[in-house]
């Protein structure tokens, strides 16, 4: 009855779709809340999420040039004397779903886990960072999204799954302020964060007290402090109890004019509690779109400008372009460099029926400290960025004895291709396999990556484990 459903209500997107012609082609602004949406909205969210896409951006926005156009080298000037570094490791969205599991995601990490989480001659400390988007609560049963699915479910997260997540070296630092936050009510906020507590796991976005609210974690690596923050744009409809609006970080951040003062706020204490960069772990931007829209470029700015160095966005389902602002600093009021990411896309996630999500990213970026024209000076001082390709296939009867019958990996998309092209096979892609690997990547070319990628792009192959 579930796939019959899915089926009529694809049918008539489709019909609606046609009907709308090249304005469905495009983004059409919205705030993508479903406690705001009206029946066309709705509709064209399941069309984007069934039959196609939405790759160009709101029309007039000049956004694919801007966005191809941007200089992300941020090779520091000759007159910054850097003392210190740290690099911030980051991937998208980890989520529950139920055709992933601890048994087909051996290979996890087997492709990038060294840039994730390290593993290289780095100089730099690496804190690996990624938004854990689902509660976890070890005595309830896992719920994950399932392969057909009308409405998003209210997630539960596997220890086991968590386990297979910290495998590669261990996340420093999780995001916990998403749509999924409140799936499991206040019980589940509380129990997620005693999950992660009793592992060691700093985190930010939810809290069982305002007090803990407020402590946001300040890391300290090899003598940069780093803090970091998370909110959420929704609840997917859910609204927090009156007087404990500090069980989730919401702010309508995909509507335009929204108020930042929570996040500047934070930010503000940041720098009051000694830190030397502000990360904002950002869930928002629109389902299914390869561009923001412009009120979410408005809102990055003015979070930006309220004191973040660092947006590492996601939600979307996979990946936007990256933005570098130049804003004036609430603090000193001198110029500074900051960085959007707006959607890393998703790390750990599936869905079968929308292709463009199997397309993500992993960025590093340094952040340094050191002297300026006589004065103590922090910089963005270097991003790297990883196309990487979520892989889900069935296992050829009889390939791997003993071995599930499917599995799940974290593909190093060039890596894959060079291999391809070299004509080599291990793997054993059938052709509309490869042709759907190039088919991303010359995605990522067109909307995810500016035109001078070259100094940004990190080598293809050499995190692979060996």
């Amino acid at each position: 009855m579930k796939h019959l459903k899915v089926f009529l209500i694809g049918v008539l997107a489709r019909i609606v779709g046609l009907a709308k012609g090249d304005r469905w082609r495009r983004s059409m602004g919205h705030e993508d809340d479903v406690r705001h949406m009206d029946l066309e909205e709705k509709l064209f969210w399941f069309y984007k999420s069934t039959v196609r896409q939405v790759e160009l951006p709101e029309p007039g926005s000049g956004f694919e040039e801007r966005f191809a156009d941007q200089n992300l080298d941020f090779a520091p000037p000759a007159s910054f004397n850097k003392e210190a570094s740290v690099v911030i490791s980051a991937g998208g969205d980890l989520s529950a779903m139920e055709l992933i599991r601890p048994d087909n995601t051996e290979r996890l990490w087997d492709e990038v886990g060294g840039f994730l989480f390290g593993g290289t001659a780095e100089t730099a400390p690496v804190i690996a960072v990624a938004n854990l988007e689902t509660p976890i609560r070890p005595g309830e049963p896992a719920v994950g999204v399932p392969a057909v699915c009308l409405a998003a479910p209210a997630l539960n997260g596997s220890a086991a799954m968590f386990e297979r997540f910290q495998s590669g070296g261990g996340f420093s630092y999780l995001a916990t302020a998403n749509n999924h936050s409140y799936d499991q009510g206040e019980a589940g906020v509380a129990e997620t964060l005693e999950f992660l507590d009793g592992r060691g796991v700093p985190h930010s976005g939810t809290a069982r007290n305002p007090e803990e609210r407020d402590a946001f974690p300040i890391l300290e690596r090899g003598g940069v402090r780093v803090a970091f923050l998370s909110w959420t744009y929704c609840l997917n409809g859910r609204l927090l109890p009156e007087g404990k609006e500090h069980l989730a970080n919401v702010a309508r951040l995909n509507k335009a004019g929204v108020d930042v003062a929570p996040i500047a706020a934070q930010a503000k204490a940041a720098r009051e509690r000694g830190a030397d960069f502000v990360v904002a772990v950002l869930h928002w931007s629109v389902e299914f779109e390869a561009y923001p829209t412009e009120d979410v470029a408005d809102s990055a700015r003015r979070i930006a400008e309220a004191g973040v160095d660092l947006i590492l966005g996601g939600h979307p389902h996979n990946a936007q372009p990256s933005e570098r602002l130049v804003v004036r600093d609430p603090e000193t009021g001198r110029e500074r460099e900051a960085l959007v990411v707006y959607s890393l896309g998703e790390l750990v996630a599936l869905n079968l029926r929308t292709r463009n999500s199997r397309l993500a990213q992993l960025v590093r970026v340094e952040l340094s400290v050191g002297t300026e024209g006589g004065r103590r000076a922090s910089r963005i001082t270097r991003l790297e960025i990883l196309p990487i390709a979520t892989s889900y296939r069935r296992r050829r009867s009889g390939s791997q004895p003993g071995a599930p019958a499917d599995e799940y990996r974290v593909l190093d998309l060039r890596a894959e291709l060079a291999t391809l092209d070299r004509g080599e096979n291990p793997e054993g892609y059938a052709k509309r396999e490869i042709r759907e690997l190039r088919r991303l990547y010359a995605l990522a070319r067109r909307t995810m990556l500016p035109a001078a990628a070259a100094s940004i792009l990190a080598p293809p192959g050499v995190w692979r484990k060996r």
